[in-house]
């Protein structure tokens, strides 16, 4: 049967079941009728033609009722059927049907809520140019579990490594914003100079941290995001070059990020100071402690393997320049990995199996 008839049948027995019965029936005696006097031309008698139809198609009743199922009237009349006693039934218990709605409701919101979350964090990648060169540097416990690195690590590396274009390390820092009309707790940063290199995404007005902003004693130096310049000062050139009180401590405003950057590291980032630690510090200082996270930018071309065996060789031929203590992340096992993986390395079989 063609598309079309298909489609006008279907349209008619929408329309009125008892013309669209007449109809098939119609068309089933008419093919039964067809068929046999085929028989009867090839020289059956009128009654052995009758016999072989039946004996062949089966009874003209249940032909019609099979192509009555066939059709795809059947599925739309039947959801409707469905819809009005589903109707009729939260008509007559209307506790129910609030509850079945909200319960609908909530289901739907949930299901949005979770596909609007696993597809940009699970499937898109970063928000970054060439995302897929950003890796993220940790330590590892004894038990294996991934630990923060330390500021000691850092500044070996960046000194010997060859297979990253850019690394830096953060650290988690939540100041109290304060000297305006009302003090806020800020989510933040204190990062080293190549931070932002690493991520690929520089401020949108201002400057970027340059090593001289990491010199202990120095000027205190801050970046700041979009969204924070407009919530307190109105736009983000009312905000650069200002200085404002951080903890109690004045900072100058050097630059602002772009409207909508992502901070995957630190999610809500509202601030990045400049990092002012030792490059040389004793083994019992915090320079030593497993505070930082590191991340790095791969040089173009590199793949992940070779920098993760750069590491390792790195690791087990310590110089002379750069003391560590035992408990340093190179001796205990440095392992790289994508951001993307680190980031979404415990939410990724949660969302996966919701």
């Amino acid at each position: 049967m063609s598309l079309w008839r298909q489609v006008s049948r279907g349209l008619r027995a929408l329309k009125g079941r008892a013309q669209a019965d007449d109809a098939i029936d119609e068309e089933v005696r008419d093919y039964f009728e067809r068929a046999r006097a085929d028989l009867v031309r090839q020289g059956l008698s009128s009654e052995e033609a009758s016999r072989a139809v039946r004996r062949e198609l089966g009874d003209m009743g249940r032909a019609g009722e099979e192509l009555r199922e066939y059709g795809w009237e059947n599925v739309v009349e039947t959801t409707l059927v469905d819809l009005r006693y589903a109707l009729r039934r939260l008509r007559q218990s209307p506790t129910f049907a609030l509850v079945a709605v909200l319960t609908l409701a909530l289901g739907i919101g949930a299901s949005t809520a979770i596909f609007s979350t696993v597809v940009p964090i699970l499937l898109e990648p970063l928000p970054y140019p060439n995302a897929d060169r950003v890796v993220m540097l940790t330590d590892r416990a004894p038990d294996g579990t991934p630990i923060d690195t330390t500021y000691g690590t850092y500044v070996e590396l960046i000194a010997r490594n060859n297979t990253l274009d850019a690394l830096a390390v953060a650290q988690r820092w939540n100041p109290a914003l304060s000297g305006t009309d009302e003090s806020e707790r800020l989510t933040g940063d204190r990062v080293t100079a190549g931070y932002f290199r690493v991520l690929g995404v520089p401020p949108a007005i201002g400057r970027d941290f340059t090593p001289e902003d990491q010199t202990i004693g120095g000027p205190q130096r801050v970046i700041v995001s979009d969204a924070l310049a407009k919530r307190r000062f109105g736009s983000a050139r009312n905000v650069l070059d200002r200085t404002i009180d951080l903890d109690g401590v004045q900072h100058t405003v050097i630059g602002v990020m772009p409207a909508g950057f992502v901070n995957v590291l630190t999610p809500g980032a509202d601030v990045w100071s400049a990092l002012q630690a030792r490059e040389q510090a004793p083994f019992q200082s915090g320079e030593w402690g497993h505070q930082m996270r590191m991340t790095g930018r791969l040089r173009a071309g590199v793949p992940v393997e070779n920098a993760q065996r750069e590491i390792s060789s790195i690791a087990s031929t310590p110089v002379a320049e750069f003391p560590r203590p035992e408990w340093a992340s190179l001796e205990l096992g440095l392992v790289i990995e994508s951001l993307q993986g680190s980031v979404t390395a415990g939410a990724r079989p949660v969302l996966l199996a919701v």
